[in-house]
């Protein structure tokens, strides 16, 4: 599955995943919380043992799709794997490696806790952005998401128009 990104986070040990079967294998019962990253990459694909190894679909990338809003396909993603697996959840992520590249949003738990990876995967958390929050399941009125695949028509029209542009003016 190319462009396909696994995350572990709170590993108690190091990994060495060759394929996305051997991560979630690897990671079960070590690792505190794994999550699907930019979903746009693999064009919201995964295999069926990602689908059901893993705890969480990152709906919103601020790097990947826009700091503005999150990817109405990919909580459309996360919806359908609730559909058998109601324990996964939505997050929302900057795909920071670095302090340039923040782009504002963030997952706020609920609470202050000693065990924070037990609370993403109780999915007792909110993800904020510039624009919007929402919760651990991306729970968004019908209206609401029509919405949002509305702006997010718009956002990526203007962007492939952007593109577009700094191609000609460079030449």
């Amino acid at each position: 599955f190319p462009g396909l990104h696994l995350l572990a986070l709170g590993l108690a040990k190091w990994i060495a995943p060759r394929a996305p079967a051997d991560f979630i294998e690897q990671t079960r019962g070590v690792a505190g919380f794994t999550i699907m990253a930019h979903p746009l990459l693999p064009n919201y694909e995964m295999p069926d043992e990602v689908r059901a190894g893993i705890d969480a679909i990152e709906v919103w990338n601020a790097s990947y799709n826009t700091r503005y809003l999150p990817d109405p396909r990919a909580i459309r993603l996360l919806h359908r794997i609730n559909a058998t697996r109601p324990e996964v959840v939505a997050t929302a992520g900057l795909d920071q490696h670095d302090a340039r590249n923040d782009r504002g949003t963030r997952v706020f738990l609920d609470q202050e806790t000693a065990d924070p990876l037990a609370e993403l995967r109780a999915g007792r958390f909110t993800n904020r952005g510039a624009t919007c929050s929402f919760d651990a399941h991306a729970r968004f009125s019908p209206l609401a998401m029509a919405g949002l695949w509305g702006a997010r028509t718009g956002l990526d029209l203007v962007n492939l128009l952007h593109e577009r542009v700094m191609r000609i003016v460079k030449g």
